[in-house]
């Protein structure tokens, strides 16, 4: 479920991220606030160092089928959102009319009053642009597994079998000096 999750999220993550910047961000009208980095590039950072530095969760490229869902489940939720006048919320500064333009999820996803550009991207993005990230999720999971910080590279100190052995048939021969130096080798624990 872990794997799936992650699959799930971290995909979307960097393309929401990537579609705020690139779409929705107004230089010069919207404020750079700490809520506006902290969803739009701090929750992507820390997933990204979550689940390939710390954690090392593969993602494997049948799991695309799950991004791809749930971005077809998110246009539809903005149509349905934007038709029916649900609104994005009642947030301060904002107008009384829950009806207008402003009020979509997503300004470039305005389906009531340019249905024609809102398909556009939202066709770009599931065909496009979610398989392009997709894909270098893949690969970037392909190359943390390298990088884990779990401990699983660390170095282990054994005993070498060879001279436990040998140590072991002096004690029973009698010839045992007391003085038992092991040979050790460091080995890693993957081998």
């Amino acid at each position: 479920f872990a794997w799936a999750f992650y699959s799930l999220v971290l995909p979307m993550n960097i393309v929401v991220v990537i579609l705020y910047w690139a779409l929705d961000y107004e230089p010069g009208e919207t404020t750079i606030t700490f809520v506006v980095l902290a969803l739009h590039a701090g929750t992507c950072l820390l997933v990204l160092i979550d689940g390939n530095l710390i954690s090392a969760i593969p993602i494997r490229l049948k799991h695309i089928v799950f991004v791809e869902s749930m971005a077809v489940l998110l246009v539809i939720w903005t149509v349905i959102n934007d038709l029916t006048g649900i609104g994005d919320g009642q947030w301060p500064g904002e107008d009384s009319d829950q009806n207008n333009a402003d009020d979509a999820l997503y300004s470039v996803l305005d389906w009531s009053d340019n249905p024609t550009r809102a398909a556009i991207i939202s066709v770009i993005v599931i065909f496009v642009v979610i398989p392009v990230v997709f894909l270098l999720c893949w690969m970037l999971s392909l190359w943390s597994c390298c990088l884990k910080c779990d401990g699983s590279r660390r170095q282990i100190y054994q005993e070498d079998e060879d001279r436990k052995a040998d140590s072991h048939e002096d004690e029973e021969e009698g010839e045992y000096d007391g003085d038992m130096r092991a040979v050790a080798s460091w080995k890693t624990r993957n081998n």
